[in-house]
C-alpha cells in the first residue's frame, strides 16, 4: 500500500472486468463495467506474489483480486451506498471526486443490485469452500522385516 499519487478516490467509479474474472466463483457473473464506490486515500500498488487481478480501473488498477482459491481482496467499498460516502466526505471536509458526483445517488439502485448478487455469491461460496487438495501419504520405511 501507498499514498495514492492521482489523489484520494472518494465516490462511484468505473471499473473493468479482467480476462481471470471470468471464470472467478464471485466476480464471473458481474457487470463488464461495474461502478464501485470508493473511499480510499491509499492504494494497492502492488498485488501480493501470486494473485489473480479480477477488476481494474483507469486511475488505480488493482481494484479486486483472488489470491489462491478462496481469498479475495477489494479497493473499494461495495457494502456502502452514496449517502454513506457524502458522510464520511462532509465528516472529512472533502469533495467527491468520482464520476458520477451529484448523480451519485442514481447509481445506487444499480450498484447496490449488483453488488447484492455479489455478497449473495460470496455467503454461498463460503457455506461450501473448495476443498483442499489431500497431501500426498508418505510412505514410511518398513524396518526390521525379513522378506
Amino acid at each position: 500500500m501507498r499514498k495514492g499519487a492521482d489523489g484520494p478516490e472518494i465516490g462511484a467509479y468505473l471499473t473493468a472486468k479482467r480476462d481471470a474474472a471470468m471464470s472467478d466463483p464471485l466476480f464471473a457473473d458481474l457487470p463488464m463495467t461495474p461502478d464501485v464506490m470508493q473511499y480510499h486515500n491509499d492504494v494497492v500498488a502492488t498485488l501480493p506474489q501470486g494473485a489473480v487481478l479480477l477488476l481494474s480501473s483507469m486511475g488505480y488498477p488493482n481494484q479486486a483480486w483472488r489470491q489462491g482459491p478462496a481469498a479475495w481482496g477489494v479497493q473499494f467499498h461495495f457494502e456502502t451506498s452514496a449517502e454513506h460516502l457524502r458522510g464520511w466526505a462532509r465528516t472529512e471536509g472533502r469533495e467527491l471526486t468520482g464520476r458520477l458526483g451529484p448523480m451519485l445517488d442514481s447509481a445506487d439502485e444499480v450498484m447496490a443490485e449488483v453488488w447484492r448478487e455479489f455478497a449473495h455469491r460470496f455467503v454461498a461460496f463460503a457455506a461450501q469452500p473448495p476443498i483442499a487438495p489431500a497431501a500426498p501419504k508418505r510412505l514410511l520405511p518398513v524396518v526390521g522385516i525379513d522378506e
